[in-house]
């Protein structure tokens, strides 16, 4: 296989996300009220990091590290969603 089609197999496999978005903690609160986020914490342990989850019928599960990453990741994807 040559790299080439190496790199064309690759990109067919990966799945393309949006780029996260920086948004300050006013914002962050104006779309969790806006889009009726539910948010979930899973806790850390010695194999895992720790995994927060934001779920809406706006857009798709979305998952973060922090709140903070996973709401930009969110915003992200509803853009993309919504035409923005």
């Amino acid at each position: 296989m040559s790299a080439l089609e190496a790199l064309n197999w690759h990109s067919a496999l990966v799945e393309r996300r949006p780029a996260p978005l920086e948004m300050t903690a006013e914002q962050i609160r104006s779309f969790l009220d806006e889009h009726e986020v539910g948010v979930s914490w899973t806790p850390a342990s010695r194999q895992t990091l720790r995994v927060v989850t934001l779920t809406s019928d706006s857009f798709p599960t979305t998952k973060g590290i922090t709140l903070h990453q996973a709401v930009c990741r969110a915003e992200a994807k509803f853009k993309e969603i919504d035409g923005e």
